[in-house]
């Protein structure tokens, strides 16, 4: 695992390395240590900032629907790792606070369509915040010499990961 001192001569021997094999190898071992640590602060953060009552899976099922809106009880339940009819019970519960819609499909009524309610969309809103604003206070940290470089990284990630054809291809056709 890689520490803020260490920065600099990680730095330094990505320059003086001249076999890009070695430079991915290593970039590589940095991504795969450095984004547990960004998902723990994420996650830490924003379980500790969820209302009260709610449960970690009925958090997760949450962040999964802002980005699956319509999603179906199936999805969630495949996303969770869970069985149908806890899934079903999850929900019932999001539903009775007034965080999630759940509307039948009409081509199919087994189906059931999952959509985040304005003030579900509200709730996690504030939670994303307050998590965001950690992760402000944590990268002030860096100097104004690293700010440059982690923003610069950050973007490539995006490009090669982010949504799209490229993004699969680009992480080797692993479905996200």
């Amino acid at each position: 695992m890689v520490h803020a001192g260490e920065y600099t001569s990680y730095m330094k021997l990505f320059v003086q390395q001249t076999n890009s094999a070695e430079v991915e190898e290593h970039c590589a071992v940095l991504v795969l240590e450095t984004i547990p640590l960004v998902m723990t602060t994420f996650k830490k953060e924003m379980r500790r900032n969820r209302p009260s009552g709610m449960t970690v899976p009925q958090l997760r099922t949450m962040l999964f629907l802002d980005r699956h809106t319509g999603g179906s009880l199936s999805e969630v339940a495949e996303f969770l790792g869970l069985t149908l009819s806890t899934t079903s019970k999850l929900v019932d519960g999001l539903v009775k606070r007034e965080f999630l819609t759940r509307e039948y499909a009409a081509d199919d009524r087994r189906r059931n369509i999952l959509t985040l309610t304005a003030f579900g969309q509200e709730t996690l809103a504030s939670m994303h915040e307050v998590a965001r604003a950690r992760m402000v206070e944590i990268l002030s940290g860096l100097t104004d010499e690293e700010r440059p470089v982690v923003l610069q990284a950050m973007q490539a990630l995006q490009r090669l990961l982010g949504p799209g054809d490229a993004g699969t291809a680009a992480a080797g056709g692993i479905a996200r």
